[in-house]
């Protein structure tokens, strides 16, 4: 027997189901959303830093050609350092490819011309210096432009991918509204279906009970197609009238049976009252003989 109560908390907990479903479909949509944003924000972020790191470093460089001491050696090792790190930061993202690996590369190759512009003041070797310093500038100038090309490339993507997102999102909110309008009318269904059922079953059970007062204990039982509370409820009502017409059934066979007693008490003692049918014939012949 399935109670009313079990069948309300399913309704619910089914109706609570959709909308947390929904919720969360439609935040995972939003997430996505955040989650491209910050990844594309943060990616625009460290091409810019690698490009003013690349100038950094560069500036670094040159202020060690022109003044070649040790403090400003330690400013350019610094600066060379931090654009290690950013170089680092950028091979580590999921998201690479052929041209951002061909990006890691020049970043490289222009370290290394960094460092052979150092070794050649270190050796005091113009001519080497000199030419590594002037392909070190000639890198850093494709590094700037390569690092627009990525954010060009990156921004078309994103131009691509935000529209397939954002129909996702119009989707979403479409099944959003539909789910929500799905679960009002459900709601009203649900609620006319139940208390339809309630008031039926009332009904019918007024209508037994009226014929009962009114003395008709023949009708038929009251059928329920539910197994719940009022299943119960109107099977103990169909016991009870049965149980009711046994009853009276039993009363008016006892009644009956009285009465047939009495009446044959009562046939029996006017039997007795009576003079019998001999003594009548008797008395006629006296007379007769009496009057002859």
């Amino acid at each position: 027997m399935i109670k009313i109560r079990t069948k309300l908390l399913i309704y619910f907990a089914t109706i609570l189901l959709l909308i947390v479903i929904s919720f969360l479909i439609r935040e995972q949509s939003n997430h996505e959303v955040r989650e491209l944003y910050q990844k594309n924000e943060e990616y625009f972020f460290l091409l810019n830093e690698i490009t003013k790191q690349t100038n950094q470093t560069f500036q670094s460089l040159q202020f060690f050609v022109h003044e070649p001491f040790a403090e400003n050696l330690r400013l350019y090792n610094e600066d060379r350092e931090n654009l290690r790190v950013l170089e680092g930061k950028l091979d580590a993202r999921e998201s690479g490819g052929i041209n951002e690996e061909n990006f890691l590369n020049i970043i490289s190759d222009f370290l290394g011309e960094t460092d052979q512009t150092i070794e050649g003041v270190n050796k005091r070797n113009i001519k080497q210096y000199s030419a590594s310093l002037e392909e070190a500038e000639e890198t850093s100038e494709y590094i700037d432009e390569k690092a627009l090309n990525l954010i060009d490339e990156r921004l078309t993507n994103y131009q691509q991918v935000a529209f397939l997102l954002d129909k996702k999102i119009t989707y979403t909110k479409n099944m959003w509204t539909m789910i929500i309008f799905s679960i009002i009318i459900l709601s009203i269904l649900f609620a006319l279906w139940f208390a339809n059922g309630i008031n039926r079953t009332i009904e019918r059970l007024t209508k037994a009970a009226q014929e009962i007062s009114a003395g008709r204990y023949s009708g038929k039982d009251v059928v329920v197609s539910t197994k719940d509370e009022f299943w119960f409820l109107i099977k103990t009502f169909n016991e009870m009238k049965k149980n009711i017409l046994e009853s009276v059934n039993d009363i008016e066979e006892k009644a009956r049976l009285a009465q047939l007693l009495k009446d044959m008490e009562l046939k029996s003692l006017q039997n007795q009252i009576n003079p019998p049918h001999f003594l009548f014939n008797t008395l006629n012949i006296i007379a007769k003989n009496v009057l002859y």
